[in-house]
């Protein structure tokens, strides 16, 4: 189904002129190689750009499809190639033993020369006469005498692409593949097989009869792959191949050329367009609709929250037309919800390309899984966050140690030697590792709207512990907790007890000891306030990891040293009142004693009760400012 959904999008992309046909492929071109009519050398120049930092930035190209290479084999590319091809030049030392460069360079030379006048032969226009002039006099051991070479020379043998063009008369400039004879010389010789052992089948892709692909198409732009392409299909040894298909190569699951061709470009055409990919770990994620619009792509990239493009208020008006059963407006483009959408999942594997995951359903389905996570996720936040959806790497980030912040928290100076390193490596974007397992669960529990992964509330969990005496429980964190039990919790009345923000009703015990346990730091905090001095570590530093497993041990040393020691030094007798009348109605809504332990999900109950709890003193500390 991969291949096939691909071969369509082909189908698509070509009918919007967005794709070149069999044969060729966007090639990066850094040089132009300008002859005259007799064949001979007029300039060398540059045709990509240069950025802010002198780095020359290619120019890209449709050109055929470059001739495959492996160790130890020359092959050459038609019209376009690195230097050692087309100029028989090379800057490689040579070491005394194995191959000679200049002797390896000068082959290279000769079979390019080869296969040019194999295709160009015959063919009377300016240009193609001026490549096989050039390949017959050319000389590679003169090429430091002409100033346009050696100018660049070092440039040029950095395995930078060459292109032959040529200028008229009237100074246009005119590049060997817009030659419409030169076209179509290579498309008859992209659509015939030079190989000996040519092998007809029926394509399992197309179900149509074809030369089977002996070799597949290399797949550019997987993050971690090899930067010269991976392949998505191969067979390379025995334990993948199927009895009496041994070393077959493509045989062994007969794929059509035109297929092979097609799949190849459409994927590396999305993987090139930043609307229909995403990075997520080391998963690189693609995802298209069958017609290949990019605003379908577009869409679901902003819901998945990877272009930071959705904000609250088109969020819902995605889940109104949904409700009503309208197609979804995308910056006033209307998107049929009946459109057949598709999500790959890649990750490099050496040389080759790991599927971690395929669905397929209706973009409308997708949408609304979507969308429905992003409602699980709704929960109040902090004024300082101002990030509109939740994406999925940021609920990935927060399962995962971000940086040093366990070891800080062992003593105060870890914790100075820590702020001190993120000041020098101020801007510097740490580097994070996501399980592959738990980016694959999530994602393809958000899509197909089926119960989240345990270990994203697991390790969210533990990241919680482990950072209570340095972070406070971040809006992501709180956000993971509240979508998990609403979706997986076992217990219904955890729909009753979570809410977006503060629920004052509840009598849901782990939940109300989650809120006292916030009263109760908030009125250390307030102590310290009114003596005029600063705090350096509040009662969750010490106490939030036990008292929400164990709160049968630790609420009642808390609630006596907090009465005891804090409470009275409130300055404020107003407030003092308040605080202790808070403490006393949350004590009466637990009926019986503390619990003795707490599970893991009624943990998160008391993590979010903590949570809601916090921001509601924050919410009315703004309000007061700015009355």
């Amino acid at each position: 189904m991969i291949l096939q959904s691909l071969v369509r999008c082909y189908d698509s992309l070509a009918a919007q002129g967005k794709l070149e046909r069999p044969g060729w492929s966007v090639v990066k071109v850094q040089w132009g190689l300008y002859l005259t009519a007799d064949g001979q050398v007029e300039s060398v120049e540059m045709l990509g750009t240069a950025n802010e930092k002198g780095k020359l930035i290619p120019r890209t190209m449709f050109l055929p499809t470059p001739a495959k290479r492996t160790s130890g084999h020359k092959a050459a590319s038609f019209l376009c190639d690195n230097a050692k091809y087309l100029l028989g030049i090379t800057n490689e030392p040579y070491s005394g033993t194995g191959k000679d460069p200049l002797k390896d360079a000068e082959i290279c030379f000769r079979t390019s020369a080869k296969k040019h006048h194999a295709l160009l032969d015959g063919i009377f226009c300016p240009m193609a006469q001026a490549i096989l002039r050039f390949f017959d006099t050319w000389q590679p051991e003169q090429a430091m005498q002409f100033p346009a070479l050696s100018d660049h020379f070092d440039e040029l043998c950095k395995s930078s692409n060459l292109v032959f063009c040529m200028t008229d008369a009237f100074g246009v400039t005119t590049m060997s593949q817009d030659i419409p004879e030169i076209q179509a010389v290579w498309d008859e010789a992209a659509n015939s097989s030079t190989e000996d052992n040519i092998t007809r089948g029926r394509c399992l892709v197309t179900g149509e009869l074809d030369t089977i692909a002996r070799l597949h198409p290399a797949i550019k732009g997987i993050t971690g792959a090899q930067p010269s392409g991976a392949l998505l299909v191969s067979f390379n040894n025995n334990s993948f191949e199927s009895y009496g298909r041994e070393e077959a190569q493509g045989l062994n699951a007969p794929i059509g050329n035109r297929a092979a061709f097609a799949y190849g470009e459409a994927l590396n055409y999305m993987l090139r367009v930043k609307d229909y990919h995403s990075l997520l770990g080391s998963t690189t994620l693609v995802y298209w609709a069958e017609t290949a619009q990019s605003a379908y792509s577009d869409c679901f990239a902003a819901m998945l929250g990877t272009n930071n493009d959705m904000t609250q208020n088109m969020l819902d008006g995605i889940m109104k037309a949904i409700r009503l059963g309208q197609d979804i407006q995308w910056k006033n483009v209307p998107l049929n919800s009946s459109v057949p959408f598709y999500i790959l999942g890649l990750t490099p594997n050496t040389s080759r390309l790991s599927v971690r995951f395929f669905l397929q359903g209706t973009f409308g389905d997708f949408a609304a899984n979507l969308a429905r996570h992003q409602e699980r996720l709704n929960i109040i936040r902090p004024s300082y966050d101002t990030r509109g959806t939740l994406s999925a790497y940021a609920l990935l980030k927060e399962t995962t140690r971000n940086s040093d912040d366990d070891d800080a928290a062992k003593n105060e100076s870890a914790k100075k030697h820590m702020s001190k390193r993120k000041s020098e490596n101020d801007g510097e974007k740490k580097s994070l590792t996501f399980s592959d397992i738990l980016i694959r669960n999530l994602l393809c529990a958000i899509l197909n709207n089926t119960p989240y992964p345990v270990a994203l509330l697991t390790q969210t969990e533990l990241r919680i512990h482990a950072e209570q005496r340095i972070k406070k429980i971040s809006r992501g964190k709180a956000a993971i907790i509240k979508a998990w039990l609403l979706k997986n919790g076992s217990n219904p009345q955890y729909k009753e007890v979570i809410d977006v923000q503060l629920n004052e009703q509840t009598t849901y015990v782990p939940y109300v000891l989650g809120r006292l346990f916030a009263v109760l730091e908030k009125v250390q905090q307030e102590a310290y306030e009114s003596a005029g001095r600063k705090i350096n570590r509040t009662i969750r530093d010490h106490y939030f990891g036990s008292a929400c497993t164990t709160p049968g041990i630790i609420f009642h040393i808390l609630i006596d040293r907090i009465n005891r020691y804090y409470l009275p030094k409130i300055s404020s007798e107003g407030l003092r009142i308040v605080r202790d009348r808070q403490i006393t109605e949350l004590m009466g809504m637990i009926h019986e004693s503390y619990p003795a332990r707490l599970n893991l999900q009624d943990q998160g109950i008391f993590q979010l009760g903590y949570y809601h709890q916090k921001q509601k003193f924050f919410t009315k500390k703004e309000e007061n400012s700015n009355v």
